[in-house]
This record gives C-alpha cells, structure tokens and sequence, in this order.
C-alpha cells in the first residue's frame, strides 16, 4: 500500500503539530516494513532529511504553490485543485493538520487535535478562529476518516462536529526515548550556560499564547515568591504564538523582569536538560488536545 503524508508541518513547524507530525513519522519508520510512503509538502520545501529512513520505500514531492496560496485557492476562492494532481496517487492520505483539501482518488484521514477554536475562541486570533471554525468542519465531513489526539477530543468531535462515532479514534502520542534524567554534568552545564539559567527555577514549556494561561500563572507564582521567599525565578520556554502581549505587560505591571525569564523556542535536543534542571515543571492551560510537556517532564524525573 502507498501512503501519502501532508509533511507540511512536519518540516515547517518547529514545536506543537510539527514535532507530533515528526514523531509520528519516525514511530511509522520503526514499525512498518510493508508500506511505501509518498511525503509532500506545500510551497516547493525541500525534502525533509532524516523524518523516515528507507529511503527506497520514500518519495517526496513538492506542491508548486506555498501554503497560503493553496489555501485561498482551496477554500477562499473554491478552485479544487486537488493535491493528487501534484503527488501522484496513493492509497491513503494523511492530512495531519486538521485541514482537508481536494483529491481525485483515494482514501483521505484528518487528523483533529483540538477544539480549542471552538471552546475557547477568545484564545485565538480572529481571522484564524473563523477560519477554522469554517473549514475544519468541512474537512471532518469529508474525511473518510478522522483521528484524534485523546478521549475527551474524541467525545468533544462527535457532539461538537457532528462526526459519527464510528468514524474516530484515538490514536494517542507518546514521549521520545530521548526524554529521560539527565545526569551527564557536563550536559547540564552547557544548557546552563546556554540559556544562562544560573539559579534554582520553576519551568513552562510551550508556545506563548493566552490558552496556556500564563497571566494566572505569572499572578499565581508573584504570590507565592513573596509569601515563601522563593528564590526561584520563573521560565517561559517557548517560541511566541498570537496574543501574547497580555503576557509581557503583565511581567511588567508587576515588576518581574529580572525574575520571569523568556528564553525563546528551546531545541528538541536541549529539551532533557532543560527538565532535568528544573526544580518543578508547571501546566496549567485553559485547554489541551493531549499536552506534551507534562509527560516529558515526568520522564525526565521532575
């Protein structure tokens, strides 16, 4: 059987979709020795190294237009060009970005992580919030089938898009092998150098935007520093979402600039380290599909 794969994110986004796209990728590699793999990707992006080995069993193709050209093309001006016009056929087509556009022929999976768009729409940037709520329900009903991140997703789907039961399953993530206690000190030394975290700290990872609830977080954690005298600072890893300027006024409406820390998008690779220095890993988001970090967090002993 061939597969065709949307690896779109996969090679465009460093964290979120990307890394999930990325480890689903590898997992397939590890476990499937039968099936061929077509990989594509919009905007002519070069081919992405190192996301499946057996190389014999993988093509890769390029669509001749960029992402968002594509997409106003698809479903801003109706034009069903259809992908499979420009990567060949194939059994099976993974879209894992909650969006399905044309095809001629075969079998189409969406992937659904969350209805956070829907569920909470004040977390979301306007213009991507309706088109969301537009085209993501055009997508699942089209879908031969449709995935999601957990259960709840799952029961959300069925009562929220209307996607018979029949029609959508779990298909749960899983953390990298890499996540585990770091005990090399020399790794340890060079992340904080690195990241130039030369004292005790309280550690968030994830993108910069309101669902991740940081406002209550940074209030939460003023607190409790002046009530206990911590001496822990507070780290913000991650890269800058949408709507994330309530964040940084409110680091500075209290004073904590030089306690609240924002070291931008961390590396997969300095990701353990990170953890592993930690005195204490923190969550607390208004709403998650599945939520990673927590996981790995556990596994790096925190």
């Amino acid at each position: 059987m061939r597969i065709g794969f949307d690896v779109t994110a996969a090679v465009r986004q460093r964290a979120g979709i990307g890394r999930w796209a990325r480890g689903l990728l590898q997992g397939l590699a590890e476990i499937d020795q039968e099936n061929d793999y077509l990989l594509f990707a919009a905007g002519r992006t070069p081919p992405p190294d190192g996301l499946l080995p057996q190389p014999s069993k993988v093509r890769f193709r390029t669509l001749p237009f960029s992402e968002r050209t594509l997409l106003i093309l698809w479903f801003r001006l109706g034009i069903p060009l259809p992908v499979d016009l420009f990567t060949g056929p194939a059994d099976v087509f993974h879209f894992p970005n909650y969006i399905l556009p044309p095809l001629r022929r075969g079998k189409a999976v969406v992937t659904v992580h969350d209805l956070s768009f829907l569920l909470y729409p004040e977390c979301h940037e306007e213009g991507l919030r309706a088109f969301l709520e537009r085209v993501v329900p055009l997508s699942v009903a089209a879908a031969d089938f449709v995935t999601v991140d957990s259960a709840h997703v799952k029961n959300e789907a069925i009562c929220l898009l209307d996607i018979p039961p029949d029609r959508v399953e779990v298909v749960y993530g899983g953390v990298d092998a890499r996540f585990q206690p770091v005990k090399n000190e020399a790794v340890l030394q060079a992340v904080r150098q690195r990241y130039r975290l030369h004292f005790p700290f309280v550690l968030h990872v994830g993108v910069i935007e309101p669902r991740k609830n940081l406002v209550r977080l940074i209030e939460a954690y003023d607190r409790v520093r002046s009530a206990l005298h911590l001496p822990h600072r507070l780290v913000l890893a991650g890269g800058l979402g949408w709507l994330y300027e309530e964040v940084f006024q409110k680091v500075a409406e209290l004073g904590l600039q030089d306690l609240v820390l924002f070291p931008g998008y961390v590396p997969e690779e300095d990701l353990p380290a990170l953890y592993s220095l930690a005195d204490l890993f923190v969550y607390p988001s208004l709403y998650e599909g599945f939520g990673f970090p927590p996981l790995e967090a556990m596994a790096c002993g925190v």
